[in-house]
């Protein structure tokens, strides 16, 4: 009797479903990376803001137009500073008071059970303090302090 060199089908078969397993793991972990990169992009442009909404507090001592931003461009032009929007729905709110400049971007684009929430950062006008994190996005996401 000659041997046939090749595979079987079960071998075949385990081989199939050993990498349905691997892809069954990956893809959700792979998805969730991508989300916490986009967040952390416009996280960045947050703190960027912040930045810039603290050098405005402090040059005109206090928040003067600040408060009344409710546009891109006003933001840009009375903070100093150019925010990108490519995963946000509107202009970001801004409060300024004494104690507390407050933050707050609607994210989008991001994806699922992420687009529609929140994220918010908190710090004092003068820059002393940390900058706190806060919204209605979920912890897993949620930028770290």
């Amino acid at each position: 009797m000659k041997h046939k060199k090749g595979y079987t089908l079960i071998e075949l078969m385990i081989v199939v479903a050993i990498i349905g397993l691997l892809a069954a793991i990956a893809i959700p972990a792979y998805s969730d990376y991508t989300k916490k990169t986009r967040i952390s992009e416009v996280g960045h442009a947050l703190g960027t803001l912040m930045s810039g909404s603290q050098q405005f507090y402090m040059d005109k001592g206090g928040c003067g137009s600040l408060d009344l931003s409710d546009t891109w461009i006003g933001l840009q032009n009375s903070a100093g500073v150019s925010i990108p929007t490519k995963y946000t729905t509107a202009a970001p709110t801004v409060a300024c008071s004494t104690t507390e400049i407050t933050i707050q971007l609607i994210l989008n684009g991001i994806g699922t059970g992420v687009d529609g929430q929140t994220l918010s950062m908190n710090s004092s006008p003068n820059g002393t303090g940390a900058r706190i994190w806060s919204g209605s996005l979920s912890p897993k996401y949620m930028p770290r302090s």
